[in-house]
């Protein structure tokens, strides 16, 4: 299975922009920004991954990795 992990945290920063800035150049909310930050396996429209990409000045691809792990990342050992 293939985990999606956004680097959005780690480019916005190297940018400068706090999480209201990059919320007013992309229209995408501060909460929402700072959930995809902190999510482990990003669940994210296509829509809102362009809007933080062109606010980022960066393709969407760049911001998207995807890891592959055996197993269900649902199970807990």
């Amino acid at each position: 299975m293939y985990i999606v992990r956004l680097k959005l945290k780690a480019i916005r920063k190297e940018r400068g922009y706090s999480t209201r800035e990059l919320e007013k150049r992309s229209d995408v909310s501060r909460m929402r920004i700072e959930a995809l930050e902190k999510e482990t396996n990003v669940n994210i429209k296509t829509s809102t991954l362009c809007k933080l990409a062109e606010a980022l000045n960066v393709h969407p691809n760049e911001l998207i990795t995807y890891t592959y792990v055996e197993g269900d990342i649902n199970e807990t050992p």
